[in-house]
């Protein structure tokens, strides 16, 4: 007889650890449990979410790895061959084609259409490896399961290894209360900006494919794939 798969709740696994009290153990085991074997079960999700998270950063740096030979990264004159040296090379290289590559790196392969189910891929590898089966499916792609959640932090942890605030550098999606109005329309930008800061309305900013922001400056990556090669290409704005 083959081994069945282990059921798992959709949402039992949570990587915020703060999120992880009796409310959430009720919504996944219910109200049937004592007070010390609700106890048990939260020391059950911590281990369970931290195991899945760190599995999650073992396959995002793979991700990176690869991109790292795609973009032909370098550390001065060498090209670049451990995590570690991605670090080394933003401090060595802090031009905007370098810029470029290392946000191909960290965010590349989680941008567009195409690459929009990456982390419920990733779910169905870790619960495939692990012989897991979910007691239901999500109803669609924002329904995310546990692992999954646990899955997206890791991607989020990876990338603040590179864009380490420390350092003096972090790299955001968006820019907080940022319009979205053309630069023609200044005055029209600027009381928009005021209403998005006094939440009084006005439509923020939404960010496009391939746009990053490394601390106030703003740059747009354009990428285009080839069989064999892989180009990237960063204008200032």
């Amino acid at each position: 007889m083959p081994l069945q798969n282990a059921v798992l709740e959709l949402k039992k696994l949570m990587p915020c650890r703060k999120r992880v009290n009796n409310d959430h153990v009720v919504n996944v085991c219910g109200t049937g449990l004592t007070p010390a074997a609700r106890t048990t079960v939260i020391q059950e999700i911590h281990q369970e979410s931290l195991a899945a998270v760190q599995w999650g950063r073992t396959q995002v740096m793979q991700r990176m790895m690869f991109a790292m030979t795609r973009v032909g990264l370098k550390v001065g004159n060498r090209n670049a061959k451990a995590f570690a040296d991605i670090k080394d090379s933003l401090r060595e290289d802090t031009s905007d084609s370098n810029i470029a590559r290392i946000c191909e790196m960290c965010c590349g392969d989680y941008e567009g259409e195409e690459a929009k189910r990456w982390s419920s891929i990733l779910e169905d590898k870790c619960m495939r490896d692990n012989r897991l089966e979910h007691k239901c499916e999500p109803k669609n792609l924002r329904d995310k399961g546990g692992i999954e959640m646990c899955i997206t932090k890791a991607k989020v942890d990876m990338i603040n290894k590179v864009w380490s605030k420390k350092d003096g550098t972090s790299l955001v999606l968006s820019l907080k209360g940022e319009t979205g109005l053309p630069a023609e329309m200044a005055a029209d930008r600027e009381r928009e900006k005021m209403m998005i800061e006094k939440n009084e309305g006005g439509k923020a900013h939404r960010r496009q494919t391939g746009e990053f922001h490394l601390k106030k400056r703003v740059w747009k990556m354009m990428h285009w794939s080839f069989s064999v090669s892989h180009i990237c290409h960063l204008t200032t704005c």
